[in-house]
């Protein structure tokens, strides 16, 4: 069963999405841009606008993620 994903950045927008089964991340961002990778053993690799990288940790239902922009977001597995 897919679980949600909540995020906030550094200026406090908000990011949602989904985990799914199959380990496959799907996110938006506040303005509806897409994010897209998988969780592999609580490893997020990640995609922003087609080559900007996402990576990041799950520890819990914590989420840590980073760009390669140096932006920070952190949320939680629901």
């Amino acid at each position: 069963m897919p679980k949600n994903i909540e995020l906030w950045d550094e200026q406090k927008n908000y990011i949602w999405g989904t985990l799914t089964d199959n380990h496959k991340v799907e996110l938006w961002d506040n303005n509806n841009d897409y994010i897209w990778g998988e969780l592999i053993n609580n490893k997020f690799n990640l995609w922003y606008k087609t080559n900007t990288r996402v990576w990041g940790s799950l520890t819990g239902n914590k989420i840590e993620l980073w760009d390669e922009h140096h932006h920070h977001l952190v949320g939680e597995l629901k």
